[in-house]
């Protein structure tokens, strides 16, 4: 049966019982900086030539360490570089060009063509992941569905009250994600014309992708006509919100999910295609049940010529009952619509779309990305393409630690950067990976053998 595609999930379980450990000569150090150098390196350097100091992929790579280190600004950048100069001098010449400034690093990143730095760093991601899956022996099922998720966010700290230059308020950096839950890589960071909004990026990003075996969720804002038609078009299935945008849409939904209907979709006995799904869980402080309902969408041929192939109306009722007995019992309803019947796989998709609201949370909380005032739209752009790979790296360390937060993995490379550093890199390090694999299955052997004696 097909569900949705977790490979971040797989390599978890996977390496539940392993155990990767550095190497003593720093090995993997040298081998995966040598080659992120290289990866750096076929970024266009559009600089005049005669004039340059620094090596563009130098100053990358100190960008993206520093990054990993805890760096949130330029400033901290520069200071992480002029700190760790001396660990740096084993990969990177800085004897010979010194310590960028501030000002270098920022208008370095101004210059950076945003669309090839994104396309390189998602490459190295995807296949990174693939080859962690193919180390660690994780078979994927082809009828499985990739989770792709869409949300835009808005970069509080790039905005202006007023500015002269500008002619009065400069508004907030605005960009559309497309992230890919099933990996954890954001595949897409384009940033919103201030003339427009989320809508016609987001259709133009869709018409690029190859979304065959692909679910895409999406707000109320998404659930357009033309969106949809370009889903389907790309081979894709879609799972979009609905509100009062869709007005008619809407309300046709609601009056598909009376009490009598739900009650009736709750003593439903279908197993392989299930109409009701239930899953309670103890999560911030309160108990939260959720309902999934579906229903087919009724016959409609004035509905059927304008919303792509959709087939199924969804309601999703989430009861949150706080641990706190002075607070209220709270009910929320939501209604989604989809070109799919299979409640299994709409239920994980919609729970699932939180994942970009993490995604969004982290890149605020953890990477203060809310605290960056840098209106250089595009050298804003350009570090948090590095920010979201940092994220990315780290969601894997995350993978063999339990309760370590993001934060304090960061805390953890700006106090004892090269110990960490080998830990995480060790995931570009594929005789490291097959060792866990190897050392899981000998423990494994091992168990059994003991559990044959005892008996």
């Amino acid at each position: 049966m097909a569900k949705i595609n977790r490979t971040v999930l797989a390599i978890k379980e996977a390496l539940a019982y392993g155990d990767i450990t550095p190497d003593k000569g720093k090995r993997t150090s040298k081998r995966t900086t040598a080659f992120l150098l290289r990866l750096f390196s076929i970024v266009d350097d559009v600089r005049i030539q005669k004039l340059i100091v620094y090596p563009l992929e130098y100053i990358i790579l100190i960008a993206f360490l520093a990054v990993l280190g805890s760096a949130d600004t330029w400033q901290d950048i520069a200071d992480f570089a002029e700190a760790k100069a001396a660990w740096l001098q084993k990969f990177i010449d800085v004897k010979k060009y010194g310590i960028p400034s501030h000002d270098t690093f920022r208008r370095v990143f101004g210059l950076i063509e945003t669309t090839q730095l994104q396309d390189i760093i998602i490459n190295i991601l995807i296949e990174n992941i693939s080859r962690i899956r193919n180390s660690l022996h994780i078979d994927a099922n082809e009828s499985d569905y990739r989770l792709l998720c869409i949300d835009g966010k808005e970069e509080n700290g790039t905005g202006r009250k007023y500015c002269a230059s500008h002619d009065g308020k400069v508004r907030n950096t605005q960009t559309l994600h497309v992230y890919d839950a099933t990996n954890m890589v954001c595949l897409a960071s384009e940033p919103i014309d201030k003339k427009t909004n989320e809508i016609p990026t987001a259709q133009k990003i869709l018409r690029t992708m190859d979304l065959k075996y692909t679910v895409c969720t999406f707000d109320a804002l998404h659930m357009q006509k033309e969106t949809l038609s370009i889903i389907r078009a790309q081979e894709g299935h879609y799972v979009g919100g609905l509100k009062g945008n869709q007005q008619g849409l809407m309300e046709e939904a609601v009056s598909c999910f009376t009490d009598e209907i739900c009650v009736k979709l709750e003593k439903s006995r279908k197993v392989k295609k299930p109409v009701n799904i239930k899953a309670q869980e103890h999560t911030h402080g309160q108990e939260e049940t959720r309902e999934y309902y579906i229903v087919a969408a009724p016959e409609n041929k004035d509905r059927a010529e304008k919303w792509k192939d959709l087939v199924s109306f969804i309601l999703c009722k989430k009861t949150m009952m706080p641990d706190d007995p002075e607070k209220e019992k709270k009910i929320e309803f939501r209604y989604y619509a989809s070109d799919l019947d299979d409640l299994n796989v709409i239920s994980e998709a919609i729970r699932l779309h939180w994942s970009v609201e993490e995604f969004h949370w982290q890149l605020d909380y953890s990477f203060k990305e809310d605290d960056n005032s840098t209106m250089d739209v595009t050298a804003y752009e350009n570090l948090s393409l590095l920010i979201k790979m940092s994220l990315h790296l780290i969601q894997l360390m995350k993978t063999r630690s339990k309760n370590v937060s993001v934060r304090r993995y960061r805390k953890r490379f700006a106090w004892n950067f090269e110990d960490t550093l080998e830990e995480l890199l060790m995931f570009f390090d594929d005789e490291a990976l097959i060792k866990v694999l190897s050392d899981k299955e000998t423990e494994s052997s091992k168990k059994g053998d003991s559990a044959s004696i005892s008996q």
